[in-house]
């Protein structure tokens, strides 16, 4: 007899449920989270207040997907700056002097520059983003929980132009499901310095 697939609430996200759908297994647990605990609906009702977007909350999950997976750098903030000061100082070199160079013309030594330069800038972030989340108001929390409570802030910040701290606050609780529960508070004074 095959099991019965789940009965999804009403407000749960189509496009998400879908996701989910495609996916056809159980082990995404978080993204079974995000379709089914209570707490979601107030978290999905916020987002669809702003924004019309039928895909945003799948943009938000893979987000989230993307923050979670990044592994904590073996190297301090500061040593990261440094080794990506020097590689930016040298880029920047090689940069003044190709258009005096016979390579000059070659698009593709261009085009590479530029790729590297890329790849450099995002290297960067994602190194930065990660281990500078210890904040001094509470160095209880760990590293991705303030991760994440800043990542979340930025995205809805930077997409809906409002910090939603209780929607934050919601999505930590249910995507990490710390022992003790985040509260408000506790992202907002996370925030604080961003």
């Amino acid at each position: 007899m095959s099991e019965q697939p789940p009965a999804w609430p009403e407000w749960a996200p189509d496009d998400l449920v879908r996701r989910y759908q495609e996916r056809s297994t159980e082990e995404d647990r978080r993204l079974k989270r995000l379709l089914t605990d209570p707490r979601m609906e107030k978290v999905w009702a916020a987002i669809r207040k702003r924004t019309d977007n039928t895909h945003y909350p799948t943009i938000l999950y893979f987000r989230i997907e993307l923050w979670l997976s990044c592994v904590s750098p073996p190297n301090s903030p500061a040593s990261i700056k440094k080794q990506h000061n020097a590689l930016a100082f040298h880029l920047r070199k090689a940069i003044k002097i190709l258009p005096g160079s016979a390579l000059a013309d070659r698009e593709i030594l261009l085009a590479e520059m530029e790729r590297v330069s890329i790849e450099v800038a995002d290297s960067f972030c994602l190194s930065f983003a990660y281990v500078g989340t210890v904040t001094r108001v509470d160095k209880s929390k760990s590293q991705k929980e303030t991760m994440l409570i800043r990542k979340l802030h930025g995205f809805f910040m930077e997409t809906l132009n409002q910090p939603l701290w209780e929607t934050v606050t919601t999505l930590v609780n249910v995507c990490l499901e710390p022992e003790i529960p985040v509260t408000s508070n506790k992202v907002r004074s996370s925030c604080a310095c961003c």
